[in-house]
């Protein structure tokens, strides 16, 4: 899948929030867009599928899977993950999302 950057920035307000996984809280489209392209730099053969799970006001849920070759290892990879998104005129206010990820195949994280 091609990032098309200014595209996905589109999508989005200018006072964005994003609250993302374990990474610092992000603020406004210059520091999404670093994010962005840090992301898209490590992901060669990006595949990616999101299922809706809620549109009710302003707030849509949704579930996605991802896989990936890493381009510093060169590993399968394979991510799971929700987000939330705050809707304000048409755009992305707040995104928050949670994930799991490992390489492709491997499900036990070793925590239980």
């Amino acid at each position: 899948m091609p990032w098309d950057f200014d595209a996905l920035l589109d999508g989005f307000t200018d006072d964005c929030v994003v609250r993302y996984a374990e990474f610092p809280e992000m603020h406004g489209k210059e520091e999404l867009d670093k994010f962005f392209r840090g992301r898209a730099s490590r992901q060669k053969d990006y595949w990616l599928k999101k299922d809706l799970r809620l549109l009710m006001g302003n707030m849509i849920a949704n579930s996605w899977e991802c896989r990936w070759i890493d381009t510093k290892t060169n590993k399968k990879m394979w991510r799971w993950g929700m987000e939330m998104w705050t809707m304000r005129d048409g755009k992305i206010s707040v995104w928050e999302g949670t994930l799991n990820f490992n390489e492709e195949g491997k499900r036990d994280t070793g925590i239980v």
